[in-house]
């Protein structure tokens, strides 16, 4: 939407991408999901996040319980 905030939308997806997905193989869809819960578990969620400074994992914990689920349709 602004240019000054594009990089912090769009930079989870570069993480995923280049820290993921480059240098793997997948045997299917199964396979792919079951390296990506390890690479989570093991590598991104306990990870000290650069700009925060805070474990992605704990914080996660911390507002979890302030989560709500998303609406079953759409809002009006």
């Amino acid at each position: 939407y602004r240019a000054q905030t594009k990089g912090k939308v769009e930079r989870p997806f570069r993480y995923v991408r280049e820290d993921f997905f480059l240098g793997r193989t997948f045997r299917n869809l199964d396979d792919l999901n079951a390296q990506f819960r390890q690479w989570l578990d093991q590598v991104a969620n306990v990870r000290r996040h650069a700009t925060t400074g805070r474990v992605v994992i704990e914080h996660f914990v911390e507002e979890k319980p302030s989560l709500r689920p998303l609406p079953a349709g759409p809002c009006n």
